[in-house]
């Protein structure tokens, strides 16, 4: 094998992993995404229940 090719097939081979480590970073980065989203969901939903705990003990206390 010449040593074009030796070189050239080393370069394809580091684009290759250069590939497998960007797809990775996008993977990371939209599981980072989906938990972000998950975690101001989970508090928004929590936020409601609150509101509506205190609305209910409210409502007692009025009456």
């Amino acid at each position: 094998m010449s040593n074009r090719k030796k070189n050239n097939s080393k370069i394809n081979s580091y684009n290759d992993l250069d590939d497998e480590y960007f797809e990775k970073d996008e993977y990371l980065e939209e599981q980072e995404e989906r938990k972000e989203n998950k975690r101001k969901s989970l508090y928004k939903r929590s936020n409601v229940k609150i509101k509506e705990i205190s609305r209910k003990s409210d409502n007692d206390y009025l009456n």
